[in-house]
Parts: structure tokens; sequence; C-alpha cells
């Protein structure tokens, strides 16, 4: 079964906006797995950093999550 140009078009959108999510996801993951083998001070650098703007903050409320704890 061929796939008409329109749902092509369609497929191809829903699978750019899915990686995002799922790339945050997998991040998540990889803390929960993670924090068990990774001193939390590289975790922290790789999690907690400026400059990203919105996605920065998802990782730090993350990290945050994952770790529970404020200060080192």
């Amino acid at each position: 079964m061929l796939l008409t140009p329109t749902q092509l078009l369609i497929s191809a959108g829903m699978f750019i906006l899915a990686i995002a999510p799922l790339m945050v996801l997998g991040a998540f993951g990889w803390l929960l797995v993670a924090r068990a083998f990774v001193p939390r001070s590289v975790a922290k650098a790789f999690f907690i950093h400026p400059g990203f703007r919105i996605l920065s903050r998802i990782d730090e409320r993350m990290f945050h999550c994952v770790d529970g704890k404020d200060a080192e």
C-alpha cells in the first residue's frame, strides 16, 4: 500500500513533532537510571545550565524532581 502525498506529509509532520517530547522522556529515563552510577555533580553539569531558555527550565525541574535535593 502506497501513501498519498498528503498522508506522507502528515506522517512526517507527526514524526517531527514527536521528536522533542521523546527526547525529554529519554533524558528523564537516563537520569532515573544513571543516578545510581553517576555522581550528582556530573549529572548536574549536564542538566543545569543556562542558555537554552525553556529547555534549561525543563531540565532543571527534571533534575530536581529525580534528585530531590536543592543544595550540594
